[in-house]
């Protein structure tokens, strides 16, 4: 494609481009942050300078380029703010793994690059409206409490002590809680969004009413 065949990026696409040149760039600077620390604090060159984390932010920055681009062409009306958010939060929290386990940091790289490849499988077979999760919402969340439940039965956790709230097989864990925010989210929002019988004009909901609405979602 040629530079004039190019689309026209809209005021959203380049409010969503700045921010999510701002997050690359906290990104960097925190992951060259963790390289130097050991100098730092040696106070010194001659140490061994970590780099481990580069892995995870290069992982992250080829996950937030090709989302970018799928929701330009799929979605040219999405809310410019929440990949730059979703984004930075999910890089923060990588790169302060590596700083505390390192270790943790290179698997929990290796989540994340399972978690994109699947969110990218989904997405180019998920309808633009995403149709299929509000269609089946009641299974989600079903699925989703039946796994958290099974953590009061089947629960571990990865150190060997303190709360068990993984579910883990072969040296892999997962903890349900964290999956099941997702499914809520999806839950609510096809809930919250299906069309309501109004009331006539003037007449106020009784409690009856108020306690149809809720009562789903508590």
């Amino acid at each position: 494609m040629s530079v004039a065949e190019r689309p026209i990026p809209t005021p959203d696409q380049q409010l969503q481009r700045r921010l999510l040149i701002l997050a690359t760039l906290f990104m960097l600077v925190y992951a060259a942050a963790l390289s130097l620390a050991p100098a730092v604090r040696a106070r010194s060159w001659p140490v061994d300078l970590r780099w481990q984390h580069w892995i995870g932010v290069a992982a992250w920055l080829a996950f937030i380029r090709l989302l970018e681009n799928w929701l330009n062409r799929r979605l040219e009306r999405h809310d410019p703010y929440l990949l730059p958010l979703t984004g930075l939060l999910m890089g923060w929290g990588l790169l302060t793994i590596y700083r505390l386990w390192p270790a943790a940091g290179l698997r929990q790289s290796a989540w994340f690059i399972a978690g994109a490849a699947m969110l990218g499988v989904g997405l180019f077979r998920l309808a633009p409206d995403l149709s299929s999760l509000r269609r089946y919402k009641y299974v989600w969340l079903t699925s989703g409490l039946l796994l958290t439940g099974l953590t009061l039965w089947l629960g571990t956790n990865p150190l060997g002590y303190g709360p068990r709230m993984w579910l883990g097989c072969c040296g892999i864990y997962l903890q349900p809680s964290e999956p099941l925010k997702l499914l809520l989210v999806i839950y609510l929002a096809a809930y919250l969004g299906e069309p309501r019988a109004t009331l006539p004009a003037g007449q106020h909901p009784n409690r009856r009413v108020l306690m149809g609405l809720l009562a789903p979602p508590w």
